[in-house]
């Protein structure tokens, strides 16, 4: 009997303990619990390291097979906290309360069996007549971990606990070392996950108004740069927020440091003030790509930007005479007079783009265009360079050389081969300087001018 009842009383000690460990589901095993928090754990802080988990679980796995073995080969003597047993079927607290003692022996028994297995158990009752049922239990702790006064369970218990908070430590601090000089290098927060180091470069410091509506920054103003490994070298990735007066300073930043932009456009309609999402590549070290995209994020938020309630910009270009020819020699192209604009289209005959079997040429809009007004002294251009991918950093470079500012890189077109890119361009002054940076551009494209 003696026997008997020490072989509960460790049941039921082991039930005890099995309820402290598992709290994620009560139906599921200890260990699975155990291992599924330290896997959110690591996905949560460093993108999940799977073989941290797996290890983890194999070292609380024996851990767990020494202390039962050490509880079953030696005496016991500990007090055990009260355990509240919840009876699911409805059953009144009194009646509950009066076989509190049958219901915690049940439950120790299961849990003798089943030692840290499992968490469910079944308490069959007689009830009045002889027949009876099976009732589920749900177990909860009111209270902290039995005092053990063995030193040997103390032991095991203390030692699960170290594993615990070493790999829950370990998992938290996955961020790679060359990840980390990023973020110190460019002075900014960001997160490693699913093999990727994420930089952000929110725009805290705008207050920005879609229709009226006054938006928080996560509504879709959060800039950021990712890096993740790539064969012999890092792959760079980003989309920067910025106003339109930061728009072609911040390009000629990532220009200069040898790096790529690969799209300018809007994301909102009615915004105040305007947004704009310019979107960064580049490949070499992440040391290497941090040190080189610093300039250009460190001029973010820097440059004083237009209030939208300022007085109508003034300028002195206004209608007057324009040197056509001088104009179409310095290009290469004659172009067409179109009331007070000149305009100089180019196409693209080395592309042979199609669409449904119709060939797309110049007049489908597969084209190079400047159009000028203004006279020789003050005029503006705006235009449309048509592109290949390869030609895209090129042409960038060479409008931002002659100062002419770049206002959007997008496509036209879609399902077609090879992809074309178009880059939207304005500028202001002298008109011939304006046709040498128009001239510039169009040097890099496929088709050379003939003059």
């Amino acid at each position: 009997m003696r026997g008997q009842q020490r072989g509960a009383l460790r049941g039921r000690h082991w039930g005890d303990f099995s309820l402290y460990t598992a709290r994620c589901d009560p139906n599921r095993p200890v260990l699975e619990n155990v291992a599924g928090q330290v896997v959110r754990r690591s996905q949560d802080s460093s993108g999940g390291v799977v073989w941290l988990v797996e290890a983890c679980a194999v070292v609380v796995g024996v851990i767990v097979w020494m202390v039962r073995t050490v509880s079953e080969r030696m005496p016991m003597h500990y007090r055990v906290i009260v355990v509240r047993m919840q009876v699911r079927d409805g059953q009144q607290s009194g009646e509950h309360n009066g076989k509190r003692g049958h219901h915690r022996d049940n439950a120790g028994a299961q849990g003798r069996r089943h030692g840290l297995w499992s968490m469910s158990a079944r308490v069959r009752q007689s009830q009045t007549g002889g027949s009876s049922h099976q009732r589920n239990i749900s177990p909860s702790v009111t209270g902290t971990l039995p005092v053990m006064r063995n030193k040997a369970m103390s032991t095991s218990a203390l030692m699960i606990a170290i594993v615990w908070f070493t790999c829950s430590a370990a998992a938290a601090q996955g961020m790679p070392a060359e990840y980390q000089g990023v973020l110190d290098v460019l002075a900014r927060t960001g997160d490693f996950k699913d093999g990727v180091l994420k930089v952000n470069i929110p725009r805290n410091d705008i207050k920005v108004t879609v229709a009226g509506v006054a938006t928080p920054t996560p509504f879709g103003f959060g800039g950021w740069i990712a890096l993740t490994k790539g064969t012999g070298m890092a792959v760079m990735m980003g989309d920067l927020v910025l106003t339109q007066d930061e728009v072609n300073p911040v390009m000629s930043a990532v220009l200069a440091q040898g790096l790529n932009v690969t799209a300018l456009h809007n994301h909102f309609f009615w915004e105040s003030p305007r947004m704009f999402y310019m979107h960064v590549h580049g490949h070499g070290s992440a040391a290497d790509l941090a040190k080189r995209i610093k300039p250009a994020i460190d001029l973010i938020g820097k440059i004083a930007s237009r209030p939208d309630a300022a007085p109508a910009m003034t300028s002195t270009v206004t209608s007057g005479t324009l040197d056509t020819a001088k104009l179409a020699s310095i290009i290469g192209t004659t172009g067409e007079q179109n009331g007070q604009v000149y305009k100089i289209t180019i196409g693209r005959p080395d592309l042979k783009v199609q669409e449904m079997g119709a060939a797309i040429n110049a007049r489908m809009g597969l084209n190079t265009w400047a159009a000028f007004f203004g006279s020789d002294a003050a005029a503006v251009v705006a235009g449309d360079v048509a592109m290949i991918d390869t030609e895209v950093t090129p042409v960038l470079k060479a409008l931002r050389d002659n100062g002419i500012e770049v206002v959007a890189i997008h496509h036209h077109m879609t399902a077609t081969q090879p992809t074309v890119i178009f880059l939207h361009y304005w500028g202001q002054g002298p008109a011939e300087k304006l046709a040498t940076a128009v001239r510039a551009a169009v040097n890099q494209t496929g088709p050379r001018p003939t003059k």
